[in-house]
């Protein structure tokens, strides 16, 4: 039997989960619940549990803190959070600790609960067993209906009349299978190695006889036949198997990621229709509720109804149009993308993760085809997908993609060979400005380029290292004043925008190997040459 404690200060909220679903018929013993993360991390060093879904906010020991110490003890210890609409931060940190799913404390239904036990549970059980397939679904017959129902799928194809199937003992489902960050994977291992992986994984799919379809570049629709046994969560535990299945076949090919949305399960063939949307849109989900799961239809009812990806992709589309007619107007909607409001914070933290993607992938195409071959440096350092995932708060990744798309737009702008302008400008900038406490940041946001761009380009064109540059423009005028003017090194420090006096000293040293009082009195002594 598996074992599952659950954390919550809340007593209706540990009841409700405790009574919500039949734990006994999924394999699990009664839950143990605790009010607090000390009482729960003692439970742990009594014995381990499969599964520990807790609550964040909790007085004393929060559920942040819980986590972390339970890893230190157990780092592969399987998490669930009691989301009470977190706030971004604490979904950040919780994603941060490894925690990938969570249930909204005010909107789970014991089908969600049911789903997801399983899905850890198959997980945990690490099984990858193959699910029996029916035989009796001939994929001559549901070919041709499954291109009928997709439209721009062989149009030649004559309609065929739809076939009915009253077996009461069998039922049907819809799977849409997504690779996840098509793009981003389609860059990175190259278009022919891409396509060898996608074609691959389409081929381990027809040999395991799933009528199966291409809808879109890493999109496949699939039905199944699943055992119609009355119980729900026969059904559940089916669904779950099969579709953690295709997850094995994609993994055998060497696609890690995909997000796999399931529709609901009907005895009647004529709803095939009905069943391809239903998986579609739960698919759709994974922006909200995250990658590389898979996603039921009947539990995302309560969610993300306000949530309609289709305006996001239009909204995207939109982008591309935009960026590729060096229009200026891409900056203001960039904007917008990252100005959402949804009901919880994880919710927010998979759309911006998501959002990260599909613009990282919309730049890497529009670099492909727009920029000279020459200009390696924007492949190898500005599109580097490292300083996306680092990016903390949603204002960083939201300059991140202004400042790259700027970037573009003031490229274009720019005839072939002006680029050095870049470089005269930005010593002006220092000219006018090293009296300040500058940073690479303030020349870069100066210039509205990237501040690895700048550097690199600095340094293709002078041979110098752009913060030395600066330093040393600093350092020539200390001379100055070190050897023309009675002014004091506190005084000359500030002017120069040194923080500290003592920083000042040290760098004076650094760059000339003599301190300022050592390089004052040997110009005084006439032992240095001006």
């Amino acid at each position: 039997m598996y074992r599952v404690l659950i954390v919550d200060d809340e007593y209706a909220s540990r009841e409700t989960l405790k009574c919500i679903i039949d734990w006994n018929s999924i394999g699990f013993e009664e839950p143990v619940c605790v009010n607090s993360g000390k009482k729960a991390l003692l439970e742990v060093e009594k014995g381990l549990f499969d599964v520990i879904i807790t609550d964040i906010e909790m007085p004393g020991m929060d559920g942040l803190e819980l986590i972390s110490k339970i890893k230190e003890i157990n780092e592969k210890q399987r998490f669930v959070i009691i989301s009470c609409h977190e706030r971004f931060d604490y979904a950040r940190s919780a994603i941060k600790l490894g925690v990938k799913d969570y249930i909204i404390k005010d909107l789970v239904t014991s089908e969600e609960l049911y789903l997801l036990m399983m899905d850890i549970i198959s997980d945990v059980d690490n099984s990858p067993n193959k699910p029996f397939l029916n035989s009796d679904l001939d994929n001559g017959e549901i070919m041709p209906r499954l291109l009928e129902l997709h439209p721009g799928l062989d149009k030649g194809q004559e309609s065929l009349k739809t076939q009915t199937f009253q077996n009461t003992r069998q039922m049907y489902i819809s799977m849409m299978v997504v690779v996840d960050s098509y793009g981003k994977h389609k860059a990175a291992y190259g278009t022919y190695q891409w396509l060898v992986l996608i074609n691959s994984f389409l081929s381990e799919l027809h040999k395991n006889k799933l009528p199966v379809i291409n809808v879109a570049e890493g999109q496949f629709l699939i039905v199944m036949q699943i055992d119609g046994n009355p119980s729900m969560l026969n059904m559940f535990n089916s669904m779950i198997q099969h579709a953690n299945f295709i997850r094995m076949l994609s993994k055998k090919v060497g696609i890690t990621s995909i997000s796999i949305g399931i529709s609901n399960a009907s005895n009647n063939f004529e709803k095939l229709s009905e069943l391809f949307k239903q998986a579609s849109k739960a698919c759709e989900m994974r922006v909200l509720l995250g990658l590389n799961r898979n996603i039921a239809y009947s539990t995302i009812v309560n969610k993300c109804r306000t949530f309609d990806k289709k305006i996001l992709d239009q909204k995207i589309k939109h982008l591309k149009q935009l960026l590729y007619t060096r229009n200026q107007e891409c900056i203001p909607l960039i904007n917008s993308l990252y100005s959402v409001n949804l009901m919880d914070g994880f919710m927010e933290i998979n759309y911006f993760k998501y959002l990260n993607n599909r613009l990282f992938s919309l730049a890497q195409g529009y670099v492909e085809l727009n920029l000279d071959q020459g200009n390696t440096y924007l492949r190898e350092n500005i599109l580097d997908f490292s300083q996306v995932e680092n990016l903390e708060t949603v204002k960083e990744m939201k300059d991140f993609f202004i400042k790259m798309f700027n970037m573009f737009l003031d490229y274009d702008k720019c005839p072939n060979g002006e680029h050095g302008n870049l470089v005269d400008r930005a010593k002006n900038f220092i000219e006018n400005n090293y009296d300040k406490n500058i940073s690479l940041n303030d020349i870069a946001e100066e210039m509205k380029v990237h501040k690895g761009y700048l550097c690199r380009l600095f340094k293709e064109q002078t041979g110098e290292n752009l913060m030395h540059y600066i330093i040393n423009k600093k350092i020539d005028k200390a001379k100055e004043l070190l050897s023309q003017t009675p002014m004091r090194l506190c005084d000359i420090s500030s002017s120069l925008g040194f923080t500290t006096l003592q920083y000042f000293c040290f760098v004076f040293k650094k760059y000339t190997d003599l301190s300022p009082h050592e390089y004052k009195k040997a110009v005084e002594d006439g032992t240095m040459h001006l």
